[in-house]
C-alpha cells in the first residue's frame, strides 16, 4: 500500500514538472514575414533580450525575392530585436501568436500590416523612433546612412514626442501590467538615448539643465536591461556623464561606477567590449570590475570578441617589417632585436600624430640609458615621402625613423593598423608586449615600457 502511495506521489510530482513544458508546447507561434531592403543582406535573426544580452529565438536566410520567414515561440510579450548579418538591429514589440509582415531597411523596421489599438500606436511610434535612432547613432553602422542637422533632429524628436503621447493614451490609466510599464520605460529611455547619442556623435548638446541627472536615475533601473540596445544606451550615458566629470575614455572602472547594480555595470562594459579592436582593451575592461565576479552571461557574451581579437594577444612573435630611412637605406624591426622597441606609428596628414611627437621625444630622453629603443614608423603612399622627410626635419626626429609606403600590406596588414596614432611595445625577444599601448600623454606608457625592460 505504501508503495502504491509513493507511486501516485511520484506521478504527481512528474506532472508538476511536465505541465509548464506542455503549456509551452501549446503556445501559439509568432510568425514574421520580413522583406529585406537594399544593402541589408540576407541573414536575419529574431533575438530576445535578457539582462542586456541577446538570445536567438529564430533565424533565417532571405531567398531570391529578399523575403525571409521567422517562426518562434516567444517566452513572453515584449520587446525583441531583428538583427541582420552586419549587426544592424531594430526593435519590435511582439505578442505570442502574431502573424505579421515587416520591411527591414536602412530607414528602420516598418510593419506593413494595419494594426489597431495599442499595437498600432506602438508600431507608429517605433517608425518615428527609427529616424531618431538612425540620425543619432545608427548612421555609423547602417550602410549609406548619414546623420541629420540639429534643426532636423529636433523636429524628429518633436514628432517622436507626439507619437509617445498617442501611445500613453492607448495604454490608459493605472494599474499597468508589466508589458505596459516596459513600453513607458522604453519611450523615456528612447528620448534620453537619442539626445545622448546625438551629443556624443555630433557634439550638439540638446540636453536641458537637470536632464543628465534625470537620465542617471532612469538608467539606474535594472528593468532597462529588458530593452533593445540597453548596453548602448548605458554607454551613451556613461560617455556624456564621464566627459562632464573629467573621466578618461579608458577609465572603465570609474564609468561603470555610474551604475548601481552589477548587472547594469556588466551591460555597460559589454557595450564597451563590442568596440574593442585589441585583446588588451578587452582585458582592461574585464579587470575594471575589480573583485566583482563576472557573470556567466557576460563571459559567454564576450567569447566572440575574444576570438575576434585573439590575433593581438600579447606574447606572440611580432611580425617583421621593413621601412626606408631618411638616407634611403632599409631598417627592419628584427634589426633592433635585443632591446625593447617602442613604436610610434603615424601618418603625414594626422594632426594628433604630430602633436604626440614632442611627447614621444621627451619620453625617449627620459628613458635614455635604459635597454630600450624608439622606432618612428610613418605609413603612407609613395607620393608622400617628400612630405614625410620635411616633417621629420621640422620635428627634429632622430634615431630609428622609417617610412613604409603601404596601408594594405606589410606592417599595416600584420598589425591591423587602420587608424593612427598607434603605439606598440615589442620585447627584447621579439615578442609583442603590447599591440595597443597608451599614448605618451598617459603615464601608463612609461610604466609599461619599464615593465617590459624588467624594472
Amino acid at each position: 500500500m505504501k508503495k502504491d502511495n509513493r507511486s501516485v506521489c511520484n506521478r504527481r510530482i512528474l506532472l508538476l514538472f511536465l505541465f509548464p513544458m506542455l503549456c509551452w508546447g501549446l503556445q501559439a507561434k509568432t510568425t514574421l514575414h520580413v522583406t529585406m531592403g537594399d544593402e541589408m543582406g540576407s541573414e536575419l535573426r529574431l533575438c530576445a533580450i535578457c539582462q542586456g544580452y541577446d538570445s536567438v529565438c529564430a533565424e533565417g536566410q532571405a531567398g531570391a525575392d529578399d523575403r525571409v520567414t521567422l517562426v518562434a515561440q516567444l517566452p513572453s510579450a515584449g520587446y525583441y530585436e531583428l538583427v541582420n548579418g552586419n549587426g544592424v538591429s531594430y526593435p519590435v514589440f511582439l505578442t505570442d501568436g502574431q502573424d505579421i509582415r515587416l520591411e527591414f531597411s536602412n530607414e528602420g523596421l516598418r510593419v506593413q500590416d494595419t494594426l489597431t489599438g495599442l499595437p498600432g500606436a506602438i508600431s507608429r511610434y517605433e517608425q518615428a523612433y527609427a529616424s531618431v535612432a538612425l540620425h543619432a547613432w545608427l548612421y555609423r553602422v547602417v550602410p549609406g546612412a548619414t546623420s541629420a542637422d540639429s534643426a532636423s533632429f529636433v523636429s524628429e524628436l518633436q514628432s517622436l514626442a507626439a507619437q509617445r503621447h498617442v501611445v500613453e493614451g492607448a495604454i490608459g490609466p493605472e494599474p499597468l501590467d508589466a508589458g505596459k510599464r516596459l513600453v513607458l520605460l522604453k519611450m523615456a529611455c528612447d528620448e534620453a538615448f537619442g539626445k545622448l547619442a546625438y551629443f556624443r556623435s555630433q557634439g550638439v548638446n540638446l540636453i536641458r539643465p537637470g536632464e543628465l541627472d534625470a537620465y542617471g536615475k532612469l538608467f539606474a533601473n535594472d528593468e532597462v536591461l529588458s530593452l533593445p540596445w540597453a548596453p548602448d544606451m548605458l554607454k551613451a550615458y556613461a560617455d556624456v556623464a564621464a566627459a562632464e566629470r573629467g573621466l578618461q575614455p579608458d577609465d572603465y572602472r570609474g564609468r561603470a561606477g555610474f551604475f548601481s547594480s552589477r548587472a547594469l555595470r556588466e551591460a555597460y562594459l559589454y557595450a564597451e567590449a563590442k568596440g574593442c579592436r585589441y585583446y588588451e582593451q578587452l582585458e582592461t575592461i574585464r579587470k575594471s570590475l575589480g573583485s566583482d565576479t563576472l557573470s556567466l552571461k557576460f563571459r559567454r557574451a564576450v567569447q566572440p570578441i575574444e576570438q575576434r581579437t585573439a590575433w593581438s594577444k600579447p606574447g606572440q612573435q611580432a611580425a617583421d617589417f621593413e621601412g626606408e630611412r631618411m638616407d634611403g637605406t632599409k631598417l627592419r624591426l628584427s634589426d633592433l632585436r635585443g632591446k625593447v622597441v617602442v613604436i610610434d606609428c603615424w601618418a603625414t596628414w594626422c594632426v594628433p600624430c604630430l602633436r604626440m611627437m614632442p611627447l614621444f621625444k621627451q619620453l625617449a630622453e627620459e628613458l635614455k640609458g635604459k635597454d630600450v629603443t624608439f622606432l618612428s614608423v610613418c605609413l603612407g603612399v609613395s607620393v608622400e615621402i617628400d612630405r614625410w622627410k620635411a616633417l621629420v626635419k621640422e620635428h627634429g626626429l632622430k634615431g630609428n625613423v622609417i617610412f613604409i609606403p603601404s596601408w594594405t600590406k606589410g606592417m599595416a596588414r600584420d598589425y591591423h593598423v587602420t587608424s593612427v596614432p598607434r603605439f606598440m611595445i615589442i620585447g627584447r625577444d621579439g615578442t609583442v608586449f603590447s599591440y595597443a599601448a597608451p599614448a605618451p600623454t598617459h603615464p601608463e606608457l612609461k610604466q609599461m615600457i619599464l615593465q617590459a625592460v624588467g624594472q
